[in-house]
């Protein structure tokens, strides 16, 4: 009985959509996938109605290789982002009351500089504090 050490075509293929930056999209049906044993890359396209791919596995043995896997997952992610993206519904911060002392004297104070871009601050009269609301 021969026991399979590999992982299948398709968990590798899964392996790679998930690693950022692995899977890149061209043009619609056309897609640059990195290899994992070196440092070039394959070219996946739709054909027809068939997924093609540059690599050995593919083109000799006409089989589904990991590479196509990888696209296909990776057009899965996108559009599951796509819809959860569509779905999303941001609402107005309202902020009323100090976290700390729940005084109602609160003023802007400010943007506090953060890399996914600036948060206002806040200031309560009341007692001094400075504060900022985190959405995330």
């Amino acid at each position: 009985m021969m026991v399979e050490t590999t992982t299948s075509r398709e968990e590798r293929g899964q392996a790679i959509a998930q690693c950022n930056g692995q899977v890149k999209r061209l043009e619609q049906y056309r897609y640059s996938v990195k290899s994992q044993s070196h440092n070039g890359e394959y070219i996946v396209a739709k054909v027809g109605d068939e997924w093609v791919c540059e690599c050995l596995d593919n083109k000799y043995r006409h089989l589904i290789c990991k590479h196509i896997y990888a696209v296909d997952f990776s057009s899965q992610l996108r559009n599951e982002v796509a819809v959860n993206q569509a779905n999303r519904v941001i609402q107005e911060v309202n902020v009323q009351n100090c976290q700390i002392c729940g005084s109602d004297e609160i003023v802007k104070a400010g943007l506090r500089k953060n890399q996914n871009g600036n948060i206002q601050k806040y200031l309560c009269k009341k007692c001094g504090h400075y504060f900022t609301i985190n959405l995330v």
